[in-house]
């Protein structure tokens, strides 16, 4: 691999591991904890708002369906992360391949048919589709996308 491509898998790993974490810590704390104070300083709450993410075999088809998605009204907006390494099993077989990750952001009314889109537009025969609610975020950004996709 590539000194590139190895920095761009460790960016995508941290920004996974930044974007779950917090996620997971209000899942297991609950917001009543948390005081209304220290919810000012992080922003709106909104479990209506999910990010989904989405690999794709390589970076052309992953910006071919996030522009699809996007302008279907599916989602607000999609960033396409290029030469991340995925190693998993599939049918017994281990396996190693560079894929692009997508990053969609979306409102959660409309999940059912984001779901069915990218199934139906995906060349895997099982794509990665795995949604997580967004807890907190700048208002106005969570207000965005709700208006582009408040379905």
């Amino acid at each position: 691999m590539t000194a590139i491509g190895t920095a761009v898998m460790l960016a995508a790993r941290k920004l996974t591991c930044a974007l779950t974490a917090p996620v997971a810590a209000m899942q297991h704390y609950g917001r009543a904890r948390l005081k209304a104070d220290e919810m000012d300083e992080m922003g709106d709450t909104d479990d209506n708002i999910l990010l989904v993410y989405c690999t794709c075999p390589d970076e052309h088809t992953g910006a071919e369906l996030a522009a699809h998605l996007v302008e279907r009204g599916l989602a607000a907006c999609v960033n396409v992360l290029p030469g991340i390494n995925s190693i998993y099993k599939w049918r017994g077989e281990m396996q190693s391949d560079t894929e692009a990750l997508l990053l969609i952001k979306s409102a959660a009314t409309g999940y059912a048919a984001l779901q069915a889109e990218i199934k139906a537009q995906h060349p895997y025969e099982l794509p990665e589709i795995i949604a997580v609610s967004i807890a907190t975020g700048l208002p106005d950004y969570l207000n965005w996308i709700k208006e582009e996709t408040d379905i």
